[in-house]
């Protein structure tokens, strides 16, 4: 294991800000804890793992960002008042999802080529898997927005939220097409 990168920084816990130290490792394990010496997992980041900034606005002046896993209840909400920091965090989570992403983009490749080669003697299983890889793709993309809840209740609505103005949806297509957002995602509304 290898660290990508340490330091205290401060994490949403319900309404509260607590100082944590966080530790981020190339294998994509995000630790945190009261000090160095106790930090525990509180994060694997993989492949469908996003990272988006939070609007100064919303974290009362301070710089941070939400790390989010689509289909998981897993996020993380972080913050700090050094704005280089935050970006050097920002920076290194960012990176370590793309070592993910490729890692991802090679296996399947390596799954292609197999299959090219008759090494497989049926197709019906990688019809599937790539069936379900294309339209799960179809409703999370990292860089438009993805689909999560948005509000308090357990009931509460699954939106479509635009990665870059943080604008929410009620579909995918809603977003893209140029219709008008149902609303704003605020913080106080994904924690």
């Amino acid at each position: 294991m290898t660290i990508k990168h340490e330091s205290f920084m401060y994490l949403s816990v319900g309404s509260k800000w607590k100082k944590k130290y966080f530790v981020l490792d190339t294998n994509g394990t995000l630790n945190f804890g009261d000090s160095r010496k106790n930090v525990k997992t509180g994060l694997k980041i993989t492949e469908n793992t996003q990272i988006s900034q939070l609007p100064a606005s919303e974290l009362g002046g301070d710089y941070g960002f939400i790390i989010t896993t689509p289909g998981t209840s897993n996020r993380v909400v972080m913050k700090n008042k050094d704005k280089n920091e935050a970006g050097r965090w920002f920076s290194s989570v960012r990176e370590v999802i793309n070592i993910y992403k490729a890692r991802s983009v090679n296996i399947t490749a390596k799954m292609g080529d197999l299959y090219a080669g008759g090494a497989m003697k049926s197709n019906k299983n990688i019809r599937g898997n790539r069936t379900a890889a294309s339209s799960f793709s179809d409703n999370i993309d990292m860089e438009v927005g993805w689909v999560m809840k948005v509000g308090k209740s357990k009931n509460a609505s699954d939106f479509f939220v635009n990665a870059k103005t943080w604008e929410y949806f009620d579909s995918k297509e809603a977003c893209l097409s140029g219709r008008p957002c149902v609303g704003k995602a605020l913080l106080s509304l994904l924690v």
